[in-house]
């Protein structure tokens, strides 16, 4: 097992820490504390898969864009304030209890899940694209900014219920997904309404057409079938006149 802070300070001098821009020391079985400083232009950092459950402390590292926390089995509270490049965020897999963000204006992916948050507030950030929340048993309040339309969104197995994005449509944590029905909100507080409608049939001017088109065809269709009777009585009378002439005349050929 090895010290995350004595591994910095043999591999990355002092002199020489103003000119990395992306520190990358996950994987490496790091326990107990660690302190990262004098990364004045850090962009991205990342030290994830680490068992750091003692303290940790970023110090002047205010440039960072991209920043991985997730399974170092950290506990408490998590603050990023003020970190006005931090674009991306994953504290994922950890026992982080709450999440300070008042700041980082520019945060648009967010991982926070599979922690114990109880309350998450994401009004530091109108810019959010992704938000994964889920996993936190405890986590029953969400705060949004007054933009927010996510493209993904999960807050799956938490106590939340519903929440309204600020496109008016409302996004069930539950189902993961966003409800069709007619909402009305409060307070970020979601009720679904649902109003029956009932179908009645109610005659009208179209049905008294149809009758009159029907009537109209009984009515050809009789005409036509004692036209049909005349032609076959006149026709039966014109053979029986012919018929013995007929017969005479092949008895004289004879």
């Amino acid at each position: 097992m090895a010290n995350g802070t004595q591994y910095l300070e043999e591999h990355y001098p002092v002199s020489n820490r103003s000119s990395v821009t992306n520190l990358d020391i996950s994987n490496k079985n790091f326990v107990g504390d660690l302190t990262i400083s004098g990364f004045v232009n850090l962009q991205k950092l990342n030290y994830s898969f680490n068992n750091l459950n003692g303290i940790i402390s970023l110090r002047g590292s205010y440039l960072i864009e991209d920043f991985d926390e997730s399974f170092v089995n950290t506990y408490g509270i998590q603050s990023f304030l003020n970190m006005i490049k931090l674009k991306r965020l994953n504290l994922s897999n950890n026992r982080v209890s709450q999440l300070v963000l008042d700041g980082s204006s520019n945060l648009a992916y967010l991982d926070c899940n599979n922690n114990l948050l109880t309350e998450l507030d994401l009004s530091n950030s109108e810019k959010y694209v992704e938000v994964n929340c889920s996993n936190n048993p405890s986590l029953s309040k969400i705060t949004l900014p007054d933009s927010f339309v996510p493209v993904l969104f999960d807050c799956r197995d938490t106590t939340v219920g519903q929440v309204i994005f600020s496109n008016s449509s409302v996004f069930d944590c539950q189902k993961n997904t966003i409800l069709p029905q007619n909402t009305t909100t409060s307070n970020n507080t979601v009720t679904v309404t649902a109003t029956p409608t009932t179908a009645t049939a109610t005659p009208t001017t179209n049905n008294n057409l149809g009758l009159k088109i029907g009537l109209s065809v009984v009515g050809i269709i009789a005409i036509l079938s004692f036209g049909l009777v005349i032609f076959l009585c006149y026709r039966r009378r014109i053979r029986k006149k012919e018929t013995p002439t007929s017969i005479l005349r092949i008895a004289n050929d004879r």
